[in-house]
């Protein structure tokens, strides 16, 4: 049984069998087609006077606006070979039209609606369509889908699409979320749903006989991504009206520098605690109340600090030892970064939008700032000094001669007091979190750029295009981090070391094949499938790019989940050797040399789930460990490679896990928070991710 999580609304183009012929007065010519549409209700019935727009798909320009005439239909002239969307009524980008390279053509598209017109539902009719078409062999799939909380989704279409052929097959489901499709044998279809093209794939070769799948897909449908896109919606504007005032006005909310000085607070409530806890042999689980991936803990005091959860907007304090819980507080947002803090100050991010201080004894709000419609890294801690990246395209379209063009700040806050010290712009969003390190504030961003800088005042002290594509590490003064080649048509990639100064490259590795950084390879894997619908139920699927380069392109990254939980291969410094996990290989490097002193491969295929499969390394009692897809947390010999000790867990671990007082903390992607206890008190001081509040991936 195929399972992912899924939350869309659908839509369909389907061959049109019958059109009104196209109006005299538009005719086809060598570089534009004529499009005539006709917009039909699942009973098949013509929807006069239905309200259409037009967009290009791939630059956002409107291209016609209009209603259907009394039969349905809309015609209109589209350049060809482009991609178009369709808005039907008060559904913004219901549908797409892809017209061919065809010149002097008619293109003929029915598109099947179900929605509003004008404010008013539209009565869903039942599909009228012949789902068993003749053939000597046939394939039956059997769709079930389920909301997030296990309801049945109702009146949902369904496209299947032959690869060759390109027939087309729909379908909406009953009352019970279910639905049966029948389609000829000797195809490959793919299933489409509108948010997410391409959603699953089969395949039924002409063997004789039949075949009979069965699907089953978390599915909100269209209800909830319009609710989470409208929120998200509404709480941007509702910020763009407090700070969207006049130029004059405007400046005087903002720095010399055109920074922000005013953001809003987001209050934090008292919550249930969301963890269960699980007895196992080898310690115990948190069990969220949601199956989504967990992030990096926090561990202080005898406590872990989690998020219970990508999709949940709670935070839970628990007794490391017992999994107890102490305090648990619901946050505005979902998206939790990883955790950390300092001085009895925990913090933590979300994916939208805020930054929140809390005390960690008490679970007690300190401060809390709004920063932007979304947060995909994480903060860095160092001296009672809070380090953050956020979005601020405001100031690039309002502020042009100050902003300089850059469309994101790093700004550093009192971590007590969350008083602003200074803020400096940079270019693109940071990947994973800024690095304190021997005096200098070190990062990468999705757009390729490298940055050094002055932790007391932000002065940039270097600054480079390197194409890094994991967080960086400092080294005696050099920075190390693994970087991306964009020279060869396939995706490659190598472990570097640079200057700190000049970002001048100092000595690599040789580039090797890197398919974990491709987003066609990844497109195609059951982590992106998942990690896309959960970014749509926060509201967003837009990717950040900044001069046309972002996570989609650098890293492979299709969603702002996988965005916000990029870790990459980031090395490791212990013992004069550096060590990454580069897919599915953990490397031992000499520091001077980058010659590899030793390899270790995953056991099995990097394409079972997708993403990552195993953390990046860290370095706990004298040993190199890495918390494995397939369920293991491994200990190796930094010298020789060989496996130590290997803790088997019944759990699927992506993330970097944490160790504390004889324990291992392990993320798991499906809501779960897994506690090895080793008996060891040596298995110590590898607090949260990066090791340090200051993330330089070194142990306390």
């Amino acid at each position: 049984m195929k399972k992912l999580r899924l939350i869309c609304p659908v839509f369909l183009f389907f061959a049109a069998a019958t059109f009104a012929q196209a109006s005299k007065g538009l005719q086809p010519t060598a570089t534009k087609s004529l499009v005539v549409i006709q917009v039909r209700d699942f009973a098949k019935k013509p929807i006069p006077k239905a309200p259409l727009k037009i967009v290009d798909a791939h630059h956002g320009q409107s291209m016609a606006t209009g209603k259907t005439d009394q039969s349905g239909n809309f015609q209109v002239l589209l350049p060809i070979e482009m991609t178009y969307w369709i808005s039907v009524g008060d559904s913004e980008n219901y549908s797409q039209v892809t017209v061919p390279h065809k010149p002097y053509s008619i293109t003929k598209h029915n598109v099947y609606f179900q929605g509003s017109l004008n404010g008013k539902p539209l009565p869903v009719g039942v599909p009228g369509f012949n789902m068993m078409p003749p053939s000597d062999g046939q394939a039956v799939i059997d769709i079930s889908f389920e909301g997030l909380h296990g309801q049945p989704v109702v009146h949902e279409v369904v496209t299947l699409v032959a690869d060759g052929s390109k027939r087309t097959f729909v379908d909406s489901t009953d009352a019970s979320g279910k639905l049966q499709m029948r389609v000829p044998i000797g195809e490959n279809y793919t299933l489409h749903l509108t948010y997410f093209a391409a959603m699953d794939h089969f395949e039924f070769p002409a063997n004789g006989g039949s075949y009979n799948v069965k699907a089953r897909y978390g599915y909100a449908g269209k209800k909830a991504i319009d609710d989470a896109r409208a929120k998200r919606a509404a709480d941007e504007a509702a910020y763009n009206a407090y700070l969207l005032r006049d130029r004059e006005a405007q400046l005087k909310t903002r720095d010399k520098e055109g920074h922000k000085l005013e953001f809003r607070e987001t209050p934090i409530a008292p919550a249930k605690p969301p963890f269960i806890v699980k007895n196992t042999s080898q310690g115990y689980q948190l069990v969220a109340e949601r199956s989504s991936p967990v992030t990096s803990p926090y561990f202080v005091d005898g406590l872990i600090i989690a998020g219970a959860g990508w999709t949940n907007n709670k935070l839970a304090a628990v007794k490391a030892e017992t999994g107890e819980p102490v305090w648990s507080v619901s946050l505005e947002e979902g998206g939790i970064s990883n955790v950390e803090g300092q001085d009895d100050v925990v913090v933590c991010a979300t994916e939208s939008c805020t930054i929140y201080a809390i005390a960690a004894k008490t679970g007690e709000l300190l401060w809390s700032k709004w920063l932007a419609g979304y947060v995909l890294s994480a903060p860095c801690i160092a001296d009672g000094k809070l380090y953050m990246c956020y979005e601020d395209r405001m100031a690039s379209l309002l502020l042009p001669d100050i902003a300089g063009g850059k469309e994101f700040a790093m700004a550093c806050f009192d971590l007590h007091t969350g008083d602003i010290i200074w803020q400096q712009w940079i270019k693109g969003e940071v990947m994973s979190s800024a690095v304190h390190d021997q005096n200098m504030l070190v990062f990468n961003t999705f757009a390729g750029y490298t940055y050094v800088l002055d932790p007391e005042n932000g002065k940039v002290m270097a600054a480079g295009q390197l194409f890094a594509t994991s967080a960086p590490i400092v080294v005696n003064g050099q920075l190390c981090m693994s970087q991306r080649d964009f020279t060869k048509g396939e995706v490659h990639e190598r472990l570097a070391q640079f200057d700190a100064t000049t970002l001048e490259m100092i000595r690599a590795t040789s580039y090797q094949p890197a398919p974990y950084l491709d987003s066609e390879a990844a497109r195609k894997t059951k982590y992106a499938s998942a990690a896309n619908t959960m970014s749509l139920g926060t509201g967003a699927v837009d990717m950040p790019a900044v001069e046309g380069l972002g996570p989609k392109e650098l890293v492979g990254s299709l969603s702002i989940f996988t965005t916000q939980a990029h870790e990459g291969s980031r090395v490791l410094a212990f013992g004069g050797k550096l060590y990454a996990t580069q897919g599915a290989v953990l490397r031992c490097l000499d520091a001077k040399t980058m010659a590899q002193a030793w390899e270790w491969r995953y056991p099995t295929s990097l394409s079972d789930d997708g993403g990552a499969p195993m953390s990046p390394p860290i370095a706990v009692n004298g040993r190199i460990v890495v918390a494995c897809m397939n369920g293991a947390i491994r200990e190796f010999d930094p010298a020789t490679g060989r496996l130590r000790k290997t803790h088997t867990t019944s759990q699927k671990h992506r993330q970097q896990p944490i160790a504390a007082i004889g324990n291992y903390y392990a993320p798991c992607v499906d809501g779960k928070l897994e506690v090895v206890k080793t008996g060891d008190p040596a298995i110590d001081k590898w607090h949260c991710w990066g090791g340090n509040p200051a993330r330089s991936n070194r142990g306390k």
